[in-house]
C-alpha cells in the first residue's frame, strides 16, 4: 500500500536532471515521462507536460485538502507521483 507522501519542494534530486532519457517508475521501472516534455514549474518539484504513453499515468481528483486537486500516479500500480 501506498502513503502518497511527497517529499519537499526543491530537494529531488530529479528536479536539476536534465540530461536526455526517460524517467521510470520507482517500483516497476516502466517508463512514465521522457526528458524533452519535462519544464520548469516554479513548483520546487519535476514537472511534465504530458505522459510517455496516455496509460503511464491516471489521473485521480484528490479533495483531502477541502480543495479539488488532481493527482498523478503510475498507470499500473497507482504510486503517487504528485499533483
Amino acid at each position: 500500500m501506498y502513503e502518497a507522501g511527497t517529499e519537499h519542494p526543491y530537494t529531488s534530486p530529479l528536479l536539476d536532471e536534465h540530461r536526455k532519457g526517460t524517467f521510470v517508475s520507482a517500483d516497476t521501472g516502466k517508463p512514465l515521462f521522457r526528458s524533452e516534455d519535462k519544464f520548469d514549474s516554479g513548483t520546487g518539484w519535476p514537472s511534465f507536460v504530458k505522459p510517455i504513453t496516455p496509460d503511464a499515468v491516471v489521473y485521480n481528483v484528490d479533495d483531502s485538502l477541502g480543495e479539488g486537486r488532481t493527482e498523478v500516479l503510475t498507470g499500473d500500480t497507482h504510486a503517487h507521483l504528485g499533483h
